[in-house]
């Protein structure tokens, strides 16, 4: 389950789009990330993400 967030992530972060990052060979469709960015990515989330992988590096 923690592959969905970030895949969601990289692909507003990166500007590709959740479509294009559904295409590759991971095996999660566009569905499932989309529904993970409804019920689980808010802007408050999306930034403590962020967060902590900035001090992770």
């Amino acid at each position: 389950m923690a592959e969905r967030p970030l895949l969601v992530i990289y692909a507003y972060g990166t500007n590709t789009g959740i479509k294009a990052v559904a295409s590759g060979g991971h095996g999660h469709t566009e569905d499932e990330l989309r529904y993970v960015r409804r019920r689980y990515l808010s802007v408050e989330a999306a930034r403590a993400i962020a967060i902590a992988i900035a001090i992770a590096i």
